[in-house]
């Protein structure tokens, strides 16, 4: 299929995905051997341990990361080939090709895990057979990855690129840093690490009671099984912060369709978002979500303007693997689809349905792929729990779970963000830069403060699709959780059109001296951004924990808020029982831990025994529970997102009824305290 010009894309530099055994398939189906033997000569290092056991900890993890990297690289391409995407840039294939590759990775351990056969050894095996049935895309990407070096090596050397080259090489080596550092982010900690965990432990993936955000769909969770199958808990932080750039690198795709000479702005316009880094090295899912939204925007913007064929299997990929990650990336969706939709419904009303440039039969193979890659993630929900988005949907089985869906779907949907008004709408752009705690703590990008003004200059023929795309992803998160990690896709979107703006020509003099002004000041501040976590990286605090001169124990405990009460709570007797206040990650949790699902059971006991301090110790007490966790600083951001009022009623409750009659103090610091629970009931 030509290109709007007429040229021809050339197809992908590999005739067909041949399974032949070479010595590079052969390496990359016996490295996962080498993995093993390594951690058993050299097991992961005990929480408690320094010294250059920690520098081996350090290499197995970037080592892993490499490799699992080229194996997805390899998936990513054979995958490209079987859906004829076509392109001549190594750059679109690697964009492309990694991502979706390492989506596709999660699928070994969901499908070994559901057959009961999730154990390190069958895992190994799985990802060395896609290595070895992969390889010849594997040295595509490989290939197209050393042309891209030699293409940078050949840049021109002006002030602006290496500029430029120190921003990211400086941004690159922090998020290394941060990333080799044991994890420390809540949900991390709650579910996205602690979810595979569970299922690691159990051999198999099961329909999960307690920590029910490990029910959801989640293949970037489960490709995170790889590394902890090996004892290793940063490598998955090291695959967020990859998706992490897969972002940036579409954003600036994306600008160089809309405004060629500025799309360099684009990347560096969203790290002044000040939380960039820090939340890409989180082993979280955001941005990988936002990723495969954006890939699949990007094919159909590329169809309608730069000419490129519309692939709809790709496109179908592309969204299938992002809500076989999120459900919230139902909102990307419906916005590319609207996108496509409205496209193709000018096109047929000014040529018929001939201007069409596909088939239904393609139609329908791409719905296809999309349908294909979700299945497996709500239809097990679908089998097990009744409803596909549990627990967002369906019914609850009983009044305490009833309750629990409750009390977890006001928090997350009313929770967060302005009132879903008027005034909430006008007073939301203020918000979002002087109050981020209200939306999860995150900001958008302080770049765009800078460049807001140009989009006075998209009022005369805007550029329909971002902005169709970006009002549908705004209307969703409005109406649904006003988290700013949610908003990531809608953010780069965003950027995009401002530098269209921007980049508009037969601009007044005042208007080029204005975005000269811009530009340098995004520059200035992507600066600052670069040198507070270069110095955070460098710093030898920082440094201390990766090269062994401190301890992981240490470490936490001087980084993770209540760390020092889940040690002192490894040391009450083994029938002891804590239930945890405010604080859902059992990631470091000993066994006494009670399981905190969703955040709420302290909350959801105290409704259910109706706030009377008798009856709830009574049902303390037939769950064997002895001991009550409050972590303050938990405690504090759940009740300034509470709005039924329910959760701050029952953390009053615990300390003005409960705690005068039946608890006693047993550890205090300045992040949590655990009581003990002195009544018999």
């Amino acid at each position: 299929m030509s290109r709007a010009d007429g040229t021809v894309p050339s197809p992908l530099p590999q005739p067909h995905p041949a399974i032949r055994f070479d010595p590079i398939g052969i390496l990359l189906g016996l490295v996962p051997a080498g993995f093993i033997a390594w951690r058993l000569f050299l097991p992961e290092r005990a929480m408690t341990d320094t010294g250059p056991g920690a520098l081996a900890d350090l290499a197995f993890a970037l080592t892993f990361w490499v490799y699992l990297l080229t194996v997805g690289a390899g998936v990513g391409c054979t995958v490209l080939y079987l859906v004829r995407f076509e392109t001549d840039s190594a750059a679109d294939r690697l964009r492309f090709g990694i991502p979706i590759g390492l989506g596709l990775l999660g699928f070994i351990p969901l499908f070994f895990g559901l057959a009961g056969l999730l154990r390190p050894g069958w895992l190994m095996v799985g990802l060395g057979l896609a290595g070895l049935l992969t390889a010849p895309g594997a040295r595509v990407a490989v290939g197209g990855f050393l042309s891209l070096l030699r293409g940078l090596a050949r840049l021109e050397r002006s002030p602006r690129n290496w500029f430029l080259g120190v921003v990211y090489a400086v941004l690159g080596l922090s998020t290394l840093a941060l990333a080799l550092s044991p994890p420390t982010g809540y949900d991390d900690l709650w579910y996205h690490l602690e979810g595979p965990r569970l299922f690691l432990r159990a051999g198999r993936v099961y329909p999960e009671p307690h920590n029910w955000p490990a029910n959801y769909a989640f293949t970037a969770d489960m490709l995170y099984v790889f590394p902890l199958a090996l004892g290793n808990d940063t490598v998955p932080r090291l695959f967020h912060g990859t998706f992490a750039l897969a972002v940036l690198s579409s954003g600036y795709a994306l600008g160089r369709v809309y405004s060629p000479s500025l799309a360099w702005l684009i990347p560096l316009a969203m790290l002044t978002m000040g939380q960039f880094a820090s939340v890409a090295t989180q082993a979280a899912t955001d941005f990988v979500v936002a990723c495969f939204e954006l890939l699949g925007f990007e094919l159909v913007v590329q169809h309608i303007r730069g000419g490129w064929p519309l692939n709809l299997r790709m496109l179908g990929l592309c969204l299938g693997l992002g809500l076989a990650t999120k459900a919230t990336a139902g909102a990307g969706v419906a916005a590319v689809g609207l996108v496509l939709g409205v496209w193709l419904g000018v096109r047929v009303l000014w040529g018929g349905l001939g201007a069409v440039s596909f088939t239904p039969a393609d139609l329908l193979a791409g719905l296809a792929v999309g349908f294909i890659v979700i299945l497996p993630w709500y239809g097990k929900n679908w089998l097990w729990f009744g409803h596909p988005f549990f627990p967002y949907g369906g019914e609850g089985a009983g009044e305490d779970v009833r309750l629990r869906m409750q009390l977890l779907f006001d928090y997350m949907v009313n929770g967060y963000g302005v009132p879903r008004s008027l005034g909430g709408i006008v007073e939301l752009p203020a918000a979002l830069f002087a109050a981020p705690i209200r939306f999860g703590l995150a900001s958008p990008p302080v770049a765009f403060i800078l460049l807001a003004p140009f989009a006075v200059l998209l009022i005369r023929r805007p550029p329909l699709e971002p902005a169709g795309f970006l009002a549908v992803r705004a209307v969703a998160w409005l109406a649904g959780s006003q988290q700013t990690r949610f908003l990531i896709a809608g953010l780069v979107v965003g950027t995009v059109l401002l530098a269209a703006g921007m980049g508009r020509t037969h601009l007044s003099r005042l208007h080029r001296v204005v975005r000269r002004t811009a530009v340098w000041a995004t520059v200035v501040l992507a600066a600052y951004v670069t040198l507070l976590y270069g110095r955070l990286a460098a710093s030898p605090q920082q440094l201390a924990v990766i090269t062994g001169y401190e301890s992981k124990e240490a470490y936490l405990s001087r980084r993770r808020p209540g760390f020092r009460a889940l040690t002192f709570a490894g040391t009450l007797p083994p029938e002891s029982r804590v239930l945890l206040v405010g604080d859902a990650r059992h990631y470091y949790c000993p066994p006494t831990c009670w399981p905190e699902a969703d955040q709420f059971t302290w909350t959801r006991l105290a409704m259910l025994a109706d706030f009377h301090s008798e009856r709830l110790v009574r049902t303390l007490k037939a769950m064997g529970v002895t001991h009550v966790l409050v972590s303050r600083s938990d405690v504090i951001f759940l009740s300034s997102h509470d709005p039924g009022g329910w959760f701050s009623r029952s953390v009053r409750f615990l300390y003005e009824e409960v705690g005068r009659r039946c608890l006693r103090p047993v550890f205090v610091d300045w992040a949590s305290e655990v009581y003990e629970l002195t009544c018999s009931g």
